[in-house]
């Protein structure tokens, strides 16, 4: 199956070692005849973060329905 994804980072509040991220996303699902199977559009998510080193990594998901 073949997946279409769309992401925009809406808001980014971070201090030194945490913080969060906003994420606006869309992505279809389609099924090997290229029919869409299922879908979600302008769903907003916040990505919580943490910095591990000199990198940063997200470490929870919240789906705001």
């Amino acid at each position: 199956p073949r997946v279409r994804r769309q992401r925009q980072m809406c808001i980014r509040d971070r201090d030194s070692d945490s913080g969060y991220i906003w994420v606006k996303y869309s992505v279809d699902y389609y099924d090997k005849a290229g029919e869409i199977i299922c879908g979600r559009h302008d769903a907003v998510a916040r990505w919580e973060i943490k910095k591990d080193g000199s990198e940063w990594k997200v470490v929870k998901i919240t789906e705001a329905y």
